[in-house]
């Protein structure tokens, strides 16, 4: 390296040391400005996070149960019977019963159904906080009066001043959460509302409707399967194949017995929904933290970039 560039370097060392002792010596000048503008802010995050109510999530795990497994077994041993007697049932599964499951508690279908209850809806869309103190849910008036008792939302979407379907299918998919471990199979399903109470009955419900809809399609799909094989049955006189139709009317027949018998049909429950303690959000000390960091560094750069305008 020559002296020309050894001269530059040290030249860049220099600037860049003086640059930095210069803002250092900017921010120690300022200091007082900068905690009083980090002091305010703290103070007003504080008092904000004291305005945003309290959400708690009731969560669960559960997994497939033992006859949604031996359902998914048995078809591709009992489609091989029914090919083998030259029979092709009308409907089977196909898609693993849990990834299915996932996919149904998402939709809007499932959502109609499951707001039949007046109550779940306006439980939804009306409250926008919890009374911990009389356990009592408080209306948000921009949605629903109270004293009249009926919906006033101004929202474009809203019918009559009530929030539309999918408008508060929007809102549950913002609240409901549902995931599956690869690894596992284990599902991991969470509701998250202004009362714990809520937000476990709402997981319950949800848990119930699912296992219903799957029981009922159980057993349509099955007497579906019954009355197409007797045709068969009675159509077919070599003894080989009767037996082997036999065989497929029975085991539909034990899916019908079994669906209407079990009250968890499709999934079994690791861990069962709870009213939770604790919250889940707001985390106050995280606003107020990261607010008082965020302001003392935006006072400090525009403090820097007033400092050096007024070089120039």
């Amino acid at each position: 390296m020559n002296e020309k560039e050894l001269s530059n370097t040290r030249h860049k060392k220099d600037s860049f040391e003086i640059d930095f002792l210069e803002l250092y010596n900017i921010f120690w000048k300022s200091k007082v400005k900068i905690l009083a503008v980090s002091f305010l802010f703290t103070v007003l995050s504080a008092g904000f996070s004291l305005l945003i109510p309290n959400v708690y999530t009731s969560q669960s795990i559960v997994a497939p149960s033992d006859q949604s497994s031996k359902n998914m077994s048995s078809l591709s041993q009992f489609s091989g019977i029914a090919s083998i007697a030259g029979v092709s049932l009308p409907s089977s599964m196909v898609v693993d019963d849990s990834v299915k499951a996932i996919q149904i508690m998402k939709s809007l279908d499932f959502f109609e159904n499951l707001i039949k209850q007046e109550s779940i809806f306006f439980n939804l869309m009306a409250v926008n906080d919890w009374d911990s103190d009389l356990d009592v849910l408080k209306i948000n008036s921009k949605f629903y009066d109270a004293q009249q008792k009926k919906w006033v939302s101004n929202l474009p979407t809203a019918i009559n001043g009530k929030p539309s379907i999918q408008t508060a299918h929007r809102k549950f998919l913002e609240d409901f959460s549902v995931s599956r471990d690869k690894t596992s199979g284990l599902i991991y399903l969470s509701f998250t509302h202004y009362s714990p109470k809520v937000a476990k009955d709402f997981l319950d419900l949800i848990l119930l409707e699912i296992d219903k809809h799957f029981r009922l399609e159980a057993v349509k799909n099955a007497n579906e399967s019954i009355a197409y094989l007797e045709k068969e049955y009675d159509k077919n006189k070599i003894n080989e194949v009767r037996l082997g139709i036999s065989n497929l009317i029975q085991k539909q027949i034990e899916t019908v017995t079994v669906a209407n018998a079990s009250s968890n049909y499709l999934f079994k429950q690791v861990s069962r929904p709870h009213v939770p303690e604790l919250k889940s959000a707001p985390s106050r000390a995280l606003i107020v933290i990261l607010s008082s960091i965020l302001s003392a560094f935006l006072s400090f750069f525009v403090i820097v970039l007033i400092s050096y305008k007024n070089d120039f």
